[in-house]
């Protein structure tokens, strides 16, 4: 009896082991794509207000804009039109801050886009409008912001990206994520501004100023490799088993 469980024991590691090895090829090739990671700073250089004083938040200008937007990039183009991208929730993580000059935290949200739009344009080339662009237009339910004093908080309306090249500059050649090239912010010479905008109930915050800061990198998936998931499962069959003994 002993024997024969020693056998089942044995079995069981080498059916693991030997799967491990056949299958870690074929599960290799099963793993999430890589993702497109895009990261900007801004400097806010225009300040409005409405029945409220913007101050009383901690905005003025020379606060600091910092964003970063990560991508799959297989994600679906919702454009027919093959020279533009649109690109829309979900699976678009986007998160930004605000600080002073002086790096005190102002507003933070890292909550889950669920309203937001990416739209790249390839429109190197053309007559009309030779104007390569990069957008994000956020409008997602996020964190309100709230007074240092008394007075009401004010819900978040949209965070508006815009860059775009000159008519000399061919910043990018297509409008699939995955085969974006490094950028930086001089690949957007001729627009790169943003618009970030606090709005409820008659009452309003405006940030406005220019991206000082922009780059894309690929950020690649690192999965984890089918030998240890069935590694894994043969030693835990193996003690599962002793327990039976």
């Amino acid at each position: 009896m002993n024997y024969l469980k020693t056998i089942t024991t044995k079995n069981f590691l080498l059916t693991g082991l030997f799967t491990a090895v056949v299958a870690t090829p074929l599960f290799s090739q099963a793993v999430k794509a890589s993702s497109i990671r895009y990261d900007f700073i801004g400097v806010v250089d225009e300040l409005s207000d409405k029945k409220v004083d913007a101050a009383d938040y901690g905005f003025s200008t020379g606060n600091i804009l910092t964003g970063t937007l990560i991508i799959d990039d297989d994600h679906p183009d919702t454009d027919s039109n093959s020279a533009i991208g649109k690109y829309k929730e979900p699976n678009i993580n986007f998160l930004f801050s605000i600080s002073s000059s002086a790096g005190t935290l102002l507003y933070s949200d890292g909550n889950i886009a669920d309203d937001i739009t990416v739209k790249i344009e390839n429109n190197h080339g053309s007559s009309s409008n030779p104007h390569d662009k990069f957008e994000i237009d956020d409008k997602s339910l996020r964190d309100a912001i709230t007074p240092s004093g008394s007075g009401a908080s004010i819900d978040f309306e949209k965070l508006v990206l815009k860059l775009e090249d000159d008519d000399n500059a061919d910043a990018f050649n297509t409008t699939i994520p995955a085969a974006y090239p490094a950028l930086d912010i001089s690949n957007f010479v001729k627009k790169h501004e943003f618009e970030v905008k606090f709005k409820s109930s008659g009452k309003e915050v405006k940030l406005k100023g220019d991206v000082s800061a922009f780059s894309s990198s690929v950020v690649s998936a690192i999965p984890i490799p089918a030998a240890a998931w069935f590694f894994g499962s043969a030693i835990l069959g193996l003690f599962g088993l002793k327990r039976k003994v």
